[in-house]
């Protein structure tokens, strides 16, 4: 069985294969896992990339905090006018410094901007502070836009950090710059030593917002010594910031401050300078390990991203694994049972093993989900198969058997029904209702054929009946005899070849099955030609050929395959019956069957059918293989009611055939003229007997019969017993010369009588004689009748043109049923009427004008005057009038008469054989039909 084959687009999601349709069913929520994974290492990532670049910053901070307390120590400096060129060296060097420190950030533009800014500005205010005296704001002014500016660069740090301890260190870190920022701004104008007014009220404003900074400056709350430290410095520079506020404000504007102030200031430095390093190493400590913490936050959510997926997959694979393999077995477990174990199962059962006595494997899958409950049905499935085809084979049994009964009832009718007929065509002496006799035969002997066919329909072997070796040549004509159409076959060259008895039935029906198809696809105008030919391994190749419609190339390849097949059943059986035929009987005897075109030059190209006798099936000619010369060689398509006159063109041929019984025969109208030479009778080769059926001597009265029997052969016509008369038993015929293509139809003096039909029930009607080939137009010059040279057209010899004549010479006048018939009896027929008959051959000068109703031609009274007339003995008639005895009619009649007679003794003196050879062979029938 085949599936038809077609393409499916990938995104047709019903046609994807199991394992794939599993990956897509854990690929959904794994792809959504992978992302969400990997959007989470990417912010991770970008955090511990951010903290890490937040570290590189915070180291830099004590650089930026010594730039913004040297800008602080010049401009106290500058305020004051004293130290000025140290606090300016201060400066330059811890410009340097930051300017060192800040090289890390010129990846980072914004930052870079700052850093560079930064330093700017401390390079302006130390030109201006060398420059001259700057007033105190200016210089709270200027320092504060350069602690600005490096105080952003943390800021950021603080202000873009997603953790908390960062912003709460930050935030530390931030109140203590604000507030060292304004301590600044004091000691930049308490320094100047001229506190007006405005001065003092600046002064307070700082010192506010110093206590403001130092509010926001978280204390810690654990009992360490740092801890502590830090405790007691900050509520120190508190207490100060305090004290500086009330001395401000309890001193008039025109008197000095105390210089207690300035102590405090001296002692607040040293508390801001401890507070700053210790936030900024905090504050760098925080962001270090934020930093770390991200990093390994983000390896770690890597990992248990890539360890899920790689779980998910390996659980997807197991997963998948349990639904593709149980399937998968179950699957080749079907193919297996469909294509292997349910067709053995099904020989086994029809080579007559029990059902029951089968063992039905199981589909290997053993669980008890979904796919074993499968598996199961699967199983299931194959027990009812094998119960289904087991009661198939039941009846197919059944059915065969009743084919073959009742093929053979059939048979065994037809067989009765053909010894009916024979006994009809004996008895009969009506010429027209013996053809029609011989016709019925025919039809019978085309019934029992059909019989046959059903018993090889039913596969049941014939039953071998046991004959002598026959020739190839007389096989083909018992094939020929065997077809509706048989006056279009022609034989052609056919060689001396013998086929074994065992299998020559069954090559007659091979053969006739074949004729019989290319008849049926070829116009009636064609002819079908025969022709055989050795082959190099000493087997045998016969050629059929039509002219008919032909076949395509895909026809002839599925005919051939059913011919090789052996007969195989098939739905097409039934409308092929004749290829199902030839292929059985092909494979029975391992002959091989092959159809090839025969052409395509014509307007039919026809096809040739080529059968190849394998040795094994040939036989080597032997003395007592029966042989029938082949038949004569007559105008094609004519019947016994069409028999017309040849007109040859040359003036010595204007005398018109003459048949063996002396009737004038015609040519078919329109046709052309024939080559006389291929079909007459060889006269005997000089100084040696011809090559002839040899045949003895019938004795004048043999014993037990009182009727005088005639050497077979010896119609006592001059020219055809020359011809059919054979020589003496104790004379060895010499071989003519014969080719590979020329057949060899000599036997032994002695044989056994050939039943009427050779392949039928013992002694069946014989029809072969009647249903011979007749030749083609273009055929070349062929070998004579028995096996010598033909003569040319110019032979005095008559032409053998009578089909049913040439039945009548070789069977009619011949007793099949003497054993003891002698060639050394010499007494050969001879009647009065012989010179009538070459009186008769004489005045067949004038063409025939006139045909009978029965297709038979007819004389104008005195156009063919015979001179010399037959004795008045032998020309009394049933009618009782006196007629002259070469008229046709009356040699017919004549000629019925005597072998209605002749049946008449024989069947008189064989009575008691004959009827125990009948009962002999319903017996068999009936066995047959058990």
């Amino acid at each position: 069985m085949k599936h038809d084959a077609h393409t499916t687009s990938w995104w047709s999601i019903g046609e994807w294969r199991l394992g794939w349709k599993v990956v897509a069913v854990f690929a959904v929520p794994m792809l959504v896992a992978i992302l969400l994974g990997a959007l989470r290492i990417q912010g991770e990532l970008s955090t511990a990339a951010k903290l890490t670049s937040s570290s590189e910053r915070v180291l830099a901070s004590p650089a930026a905090l010594r730039l913004e307390e040297a800008l602080d120590d010049l401009a106290v400096a500058s305020s004051s006018g004293t130290e000025l060129e140290t606090a300016t060296a201060a400066t330059t060097a811890a410009m340097a410094e930051f300017a060192a420190a800040g090289r890390m950030f010129h990846t980072d533009g914004a930052i870079g901007d700052q850093v560079t800014r930064a330093l700017e500005n401390s390079q302006s205010i130390i030109d201006e502070v060398s420059a001259g005296a700057v007033a105190p704001a200016r210089l709270v002014t200027r320092v504060n836009e350069a602690s600005i500016d490096i105080w952003t660069i943390f800021a950021d740090i603080m202000r873009d950090s997603p953790q908390p301890v960062m912003r709460q260190s930050g935030g530390e870190f931030s109140a203590l710059w604000s507030a060292r920022r304004a301590f600044a701004d004091q000691r930049i104008l308490f320094g100047s030593g001229r506190l007006d007014q405005q001065a003092r009220t600046a002064l307070v404003g700082v010192a506010g917002a110093e206590l403001a900074a130092l509010r926001g400056v978280v204390l810690p709350r654990d009992d360490s010594e740092s801890s502590l430290n830090t405790v007691a410095a900050v509520n120190a520079l508190r207490a100060s910031a305090q004290g500086r506020v009330d001395e401000i404000g309890a001193t008039a504007s025109t008197s000095p401050l105390s210089s207690q102030i300035d102590v405090g200031l001296q002692t607040s430095r040293d508390h801001y300078d401890t507070l700053a390093n210790a936030a900024s190493s905090k504050f760098a400590a925080t962001v270090g390990t934020e930093a770390n913490s991200a990093r390994s936050a983000a390896l770690r959510d890597t990992a248990l991203v890539l360890g899920a997926v790689l779980a998910a997959l390996v659980l997807a694979l197991i997963i998948s694994r349990s639904l593709v393999e149980p399937i998968r077995r179950l699957r080749f477990a079907a193919l297996h049972a469909a294509r292997r174990g349910l067709p053995e199962a099904i020989e086994r059962i029809r080579a007559g093993e029990k059902v029951s006595d089968l063992e039905v494997p199981r589909v290997p899958v053993d669980t008890h989900e979904e796919i074993g409950q499968l598996a199961r049905a699967v199983d299931d499935m194959h027990g009812q198969a094998i119960t289904l085809a087991g009661e198939q084979a039941t009846l197919r049994r059944q059915v065969n058997d009743m084919f073959e009964t009742l093929s053979r009832r059939n048979k065994s009718l037809v067989e009765q029904q053909l010894g009916l007929i024979e006994q009809l065509e004996q008895d009969e002496d009506d010429p027209n209702r013996l053809e029609n006799l011989f016709r019925l035969d025919h039809i019978a002997a085309r019934m029992r054929r059909n019989s046959d066919n059903l018993l090889i329909l039913s596969g049941t072997e014939g039953r071998r009946v046991r004959t002598a070796p026959i020739a190839l040549a007389d096989a083909l004509r018992a094939s020929v005899s065997g077809v509706e159409d048989y006056l279009r076959v022609e034989l052609g060259q056919i060689l001396s070849a013998v086929v074994s008895g065992q299998a020559s039935a069954d090559v007659v029906h091979l053969i006739t099955e074949l004729l019989d198809n290319a008849l049926r696809y070829s116009p009636p105008e064609t002819t079908v030609t025969i022709d055989a030919a050795r082959t190099n391994d000493g087997s045998v190749l016969v050629e059929i050929a039509d002219l008919g419609i032909g076949m395509s190339s895909a026809e002839l390849l599925d005919a051939n395959r059913r011919l090789s097949s052996g007969g195989e059943m098939s739905p097409d059986t039934a409308r092929h019956m004749g290829l199902f035929v030839i292929s059985r009987i092909s494979r029975r005897y391992n002959i091989s069957v092959r159809l090839r075109p025969s052409g395509s030059t014509s307007e039919h190209s026809g096809i040739t059918a080529m059968v190849h006798l394998p040795v094994a099936l040939l036989d080597a000619p032997r003395d007592n293989v029966v042989r029938t010369p082949m038949a004569p060689r007559v105008a094609p398509v004519r019947t016994a009611s069409q028999v017309t006159v040849d007109r040859p063109e040359s003036p010595a041929a204007d005398v018109p055939a003459v048949s063996a019984s002396g009737l004038p025969q015609r040519q078919p109208r329109n046709s052309q003229p024939r080559n006389i030479s291929a079909v007459t009778l060889p006269p005997p080769v000089s100084g040696a007997p011809a090559a002839v059926v040899s045949q003895p001597h019938a004795s004048a009265l043999p014993a037990g019969n009182t009727l005088p029997r005639r050497t077979p052969g010896n119609s006592g016509v001059p020219g055809i017993g020359s011809a059919l008369a054979t020589e003496p038993a104790a004379t060895t015929p010499a071989e003519p010369e014969t080719t590979a293509t020329q057949p060899d139809t000599s036997v032994s003096a002695a044989r056994e009588p050939a039943p009427r039909h050779l392949f039928g029930a013992p002694n069946p009607t014989n029809t072969a004689a009647f249903f011979s080939s007749r030749p083609r137009d273009s055929t070349p010059p062929r070998v004579g009748v028995f096996g010598a040279d033909a003569p040319d057209a110019t032979s005095e010899t008559p032409p053998i043109a009578s089909p049913i004549f040439a039945r009548m010479v070789s069977e009619w006048l011949v007793d099949p049923t003497d054993d003891n018939s002698s060639a050394a009896s010499g007494i050969i027929w001879t009647t009065e009427a012989d010179e009538g008959w070459v009186a008769a051959r004489a005045s067949t000068d004038m063409p025939v004008t006139r045909i009978s109703d029965s297709g038979l031609p007819m004389r104008d009274r005195g156009a063919r005057l015979v001179p010399g007339t037959v004795g008045t003995t032998t020309a009394t008639f049933r009618s009782g009038s006196h007629r002259k005895s070469t008229e046709p009619e009356n040699i017919r009649r004549g000629w019925s008469d005597y072998q209605s007679g002749v049946s008449r003794g024989r069947r008189h003196a064989n009575s008691e054989n004959t009827t125990s050879l009948h009962s002999t062979t319903h017996v068999q029938e009936d066995e047959g039909e058990q």
